[in-house]
């Protein structure tokens, strides 16, 4: 193999990826954060991948927006906002992805 193909197994990594199924009807955000990116993040995207609305929150108490299935807030970029934690409530399933600052 030639150099420089092989794995980057040193470092910090600055990527977050991850599906968050999310079932919680009761009408209030849970105590602790769904999501908890180790890093200062400099784009942050959430996509809706089924079921809706979703309710998001990054205090865990107020809503900040929603995710509904076939509408412009299914698929949401925030770029150059620091987003370490979020919460969310309703039913569905969203991806959510991440990139930091080095």
């Amino acid at each position: 193999m030639p150099t420089g193909y092989s794995p980057i197994n040193y470092g910090r990594d600055f990527n977050y990826f991850t599906k968050l199924s999310v079932n919680i009807i009761d009408g209030y955000f849970p105590n602790e954060c769904q999501i908890l990116i180790p890093f200062i993040t400099q784009t942050v995207t959430f996509q809706l991948e089924s079921g809706g609305p979703l309710e998001y929150s990054f205090n865990g108490i107020t809503s900040h927006g929603d995710m509904t299935d076939g509408y412009a807030s299914e698929n949401l970029t925030f770029i150059n906002r620091v987003i370490c934690k979020a919460w969310f409530r309703g039913t569905g399933i969203v991806r959510i992805e991440a990139w930091g600052i080095r």
